[in-house]
């Protein structure tokens, strides 16, 4: 009796237990899935936010106006006017012109405007000495004689001595004048790669004429192997290369660019006069103006040559080469 009460207990147990598990085994699934529904409502709630009822939609926002004074609140500037930007960078600009031409500037107002501070009479004595320290200055002998005829007409015969001021105010003049009113625009062709040819005594050679037409580039830059002006067999090949880009393009190159090294004084003009025998040179590039007090050298060239001048290095910077502009470059030669 007591074996079979204790059995049909265990079997009843047993059994009690069976259906327990079997709840959990519907239980479990059941739970992952309505919580799989609950996952996917979320995500669909969140990629597609509730759109306003169309009595809403068409009201205007009106956001509540910030205080710069309420705590915590950080009202942002207003975004700067694009020529606003645009003066900021050219004002940048003038301010590293004039710092790189100080050298050259520091020679001509302390060796030239000491003249019109020590001396009491306007006459050759003073303008022979003029004429030595415009020289110095490697603006060369032709400019120097323009720049002191210049003086000389203007200021000859009167009666008071001429002011520092009034003197610096001529030279800017007669500078802007030595490189014109206007730069020569550059020769760009009607259809095809626009090439320029640059030339120079430092530089890497790569030949891009015909990948220039394939890729229907708009301008190809030609970096010329370097050579020193007075190597008569490597100056040679620049006549040949000009004739291999010919095959490619016969009314190439548009432009042939010099870049002179201004801390060369004037052994950069004879390296212009050297190129530009045996290639037609249409513009030059003048660096390391800020290492240097023979800033004025671009004058003597370009009143020798008459080549324009198209691009000024003040330093390594990317910024630090601008296009020339004649007024900006005399200002800064004496203020």
């Amino acid at each position: 009796m007591f074996t079979w009460s204790t059995s049909a207990q265990a079997q009843t147990l047993s059994t009690s237990v069976d259906a327990s598990n079997s709840w959990l085994i519907y239980l479990l699934p059941l739970t992952l899935v309505a919580l799989l529904i609950l996952f996917v409502l979320k995500k669909t709630h969140w990629k597609h936010p509730k759109t306003l009822p169309p009595e809403l939609a068409t009201k205007p926002v009106i956001a509540k106006e910030l205080k710069s004074d309420e705590p915590g609140i950080s009202i942002p500037a207003e975004p700067a006017d694009v020529s606003e930007i645009l003066r900021d960078s050219e004002s940048s600009w003038l301010g590293r012109l004039r710092d790189g031409l100080s050298k050259t500037r520091n020679q001509l107002s302390g060796s030239i405007g000491s003249l019109f501070g020590t001396k009491k009479v306007f006459n050759d004595e003073l303008l022979e000495e003029l004429h030595e320290n415009l020289y110095r200055s490697d603006m060369g002998v032709e400019t120097a004689d323009r720049m002191v005829a210049a003086l000389r007409k203007k200021f000859s015969g009167q009666s008071e001595m001429p002011t520092w001021d009034q003197v610096s105010q001529s030279m800017r003049d007669e500078i802007t004048a030595i490189f014109g009113a206007e730069t020569k625009p550059l020769n760009r062709p009607a259809s095809g790669p626009m090439v320029i040819l640059v030339v120079g005594v430092a530089s890497v050679a790569f030949d891009g004429v015909k990948a220039a037409k394939a890729r229907a580039v708009d301008v190809l830059l030609i970096d010329t192997a370097g050579r020193l002006h007075s190597k008569a067999e490597l100056m040679d090949e620049l006549a040949k290369i000009k004739r291999v880009i010919q095959k490619e393009l016969p009314e190439a190159p548009h432009e042939t660019w010099l870049v002179i090294d201004s801390t060369n004084g004037q052994n950069a003009v004879q390296q212009v006069k050297a190129f530009g025998d045996l290639v037609q040179l249409s513009g030059l590039i003048v660096t390391k103006l800020d290492g240097t007090a023979k800033g004025g050298v671009i004058v003597g060239i370009h009143n020798k040559f008459h080549i324009p001048i198209r691009y000024i290095g003040v330093g390594e910077k990317a910024a630090d080469l601008k296009e020339f502009q004649p007024r900006e470059y005399a200002d800064s030669l004496f203020s």
